[in-house]
């Protein structure tokens, strides 16, 4: 019996470990879509010399000619947006990664519940 409780321990462990780094990715992309949300107001003002982002800390000074965003939809295919329709894009991401962080968060805190009763079982077994 303290063996088959012991190994459950251990899998939540791991679990608990794997949700921890999903949480962290989570907290990343949101980090990276508040800045985007960010970054898009300052298309309100009209600049129209931009630094673009080619990859890798690599940017390009280039002129804006349009005041519309080509946006990416998946597999390969690319839109026009105006700005205020993207920012509603980012937006419903920012939600829908904040939802998932916490349901992430919720299920690990079950973890954390169920790791301690064993943990509190299995003291109770030894002692």
């Amino acid at each position: 019996m303290n063996e088959e409780m012991l190994y459950k321990a251990i899998g939540l462990k791991e679990q608990s470990e794997e949700l921890e780094k999903n949480i962290e990715f989570v907290n990343e992309q949101l980090a990276e879509l508040v800045s985007l949300e960010e970054s898009l107001s300052f298309f309100d003002e009209r600049e129209k010399e931009i630094l673009a982002p080619l990859g890798k800390g690599i940017y390009l000074k280039s002129e804006r000619k349009e005041d519309e965003f080509f946006v990416g939809v998946g597999a390969g295919i690319i839109v026009k947006k105006t700005p205020e329709e993207v920012r509603k894009i980012v937006q419903s991401q920012i939600v829908k990664l904040k939802e998932t962080r916490m349901r992430i968060i919720l299920k690990l805190e079950e973890y954390s519940r169920e790791f301690g009763k064993m943990m509190g079982e299995l003291e109770g077994v030894k002692g």
